[in-house]
């Protein structure tokens, strides 16, 4: 390189003869020179100083061939993208490395593809350190919007993007950062209206964010922007301050509904499968019960019927078997037996007959 030591010396080198024939341009005090006296000195100052004159030339054109040979090269980073133009027209996209491009006919407008850029929407990064203050914004409503349910919410988000095609980011659009705004601002609001606060709230945040990032991805793509959104990020999503309190109180009373219930369905989760473990037992235990009963009737009857078959055929016999096994079964669990005589009387039972 041409240090500035080098670059004063060579002007002192040329400008100190035209300092020694400055003598050819004087005149008295108020005294105006013509146009040809201008030239005269011009031509003089030439005849005198033929060497440094051509020295001058050689150096300026010397300084134009420097000039035009630095400006035929530029470099391109691993990182970027360059884009250019050929007589205010597009050329060609280059990639990392040296390129060369016509002088003064060629311009090369270097863009970084890599670098993530990101947009806040209601809020602003303050500072940036150990611990990154944020400055929520109040003067314009880009945070609060509409719900499913109707209800009103206030999401501050980022949207994180990168250049993915130099030359459609430089030429498709005129102002490519407004346009992601608008257009991400646009599909937020879109999406947003899809839920209920609710699962904005809870549940529903992750699906929010990658429905936004997808719509605002078409959008882009429709607009030919060269933006590529590379996430969606909601930081904070609450009810706007003038509700706030009324939201959590409401909130408060949906816990303590939610409690309730999960502590009613212990408890019948608890009670109604004992309950209904019992009646099974019970309906088991009776219809044993029954078949019992059933079981022991018809043997009675079968006994019974035998019995009477016996009874058609040899009554007086049947009859006495009868009595017997009625009075074995009886005396059986009797404490004292007392038996009389049957020569006493007629009157006695039929039984000590026998």
């Amino acid at each position: 390189m041409i240090s500035v030591d080098t670059m004063i010396y060579t002007v002192s080198f040329f400008w100190n003869p035209m300092l020694q024939s400055r003598d050819i341009c004087k005149r008295s005090e108020g005294e105006k020179m013509t146009w040809k006296e201008i030239e005269e000195g011009f031509d003089k100052f030439k005849k005198d100083n033929s060497k440094a004159w051509r020295g001058i030339k050689l150096g300026v054109v010397g300084a134009v061939g420097l000039a035009t040979l630095v400006g035929s090269f530029y470099t391109v980073d691993a990182r970027e993208q360059a884009v250019v133009k050929r007589f205010g027209e597009y050329s060609t996209t280059s990639g990392p490395g040296w390129h060369f491009k016509i002088p003064f006919v060629d311009d090369a407008m270097v863009i970084e593809t890599t670098t993530i850029h990101k947009e806040e929407f209601g809020f602003r990064t303050k500072s940036v350190g150990v611990i990154t203050e944020y400055e929520k914004q109040t003067d314009n409503d880009e945070a609060l919007m509409l719900t499913g349910d109707e209800n009103i919410v206030d999401i501050d988000y980022v949207v994180q993007w990168k250049v993915k095609d130099a030359k459609d980011y430089l030429f498709k659009i005129r102002d490519p950062q407004t346009a992601l705004r608008n257009a991400s601002d646009s599909v937020m609001r879109r999406i947003v209206g899809d839920y209920g606060i609710d699962e904005i709230l809870t549940t529903g945040k992750n699906e929010v964010e990658v429905a936004v990032r997808m719509n605002l991805q078409t959008a882009l793509d429709s607009y030919e922007s060269g933006i590529q959104v590379v996430a969606v990020d909601l930081k904070s999503v609450q009810p706007p301050q003038a509700v706030k309190d009324a939201f959590d109180a409401v909130n408060s009373a949906k816990q303590v509904r939610a409690k309730l219930i999960d502590q009613a369905r212990a408890e019948y989760n608890s009670v109604i499968p004992a309950a209904r473990g019992k009646a099974e037992l019970m309906k088991r235990q009776a219809d044993a019960y029954a078949i019992s009963k059933v079981n022991n009737a018809d043997g009675d009857i079968a006994r019974f019927l035998k019995v009477r078959e016996e009874f058609k055929k040899q009554p007086d016999i049947t009859r006495k078997r009868m009595y017997l096994d009625t009075m074995e079964e009886v005396l059986r669990d009797a404490k004292e037996v007392k038996v009389i005589d049957g020569k006493v009387g007629e009157r006695t039972l039929p039984v000590l007959k026998y």
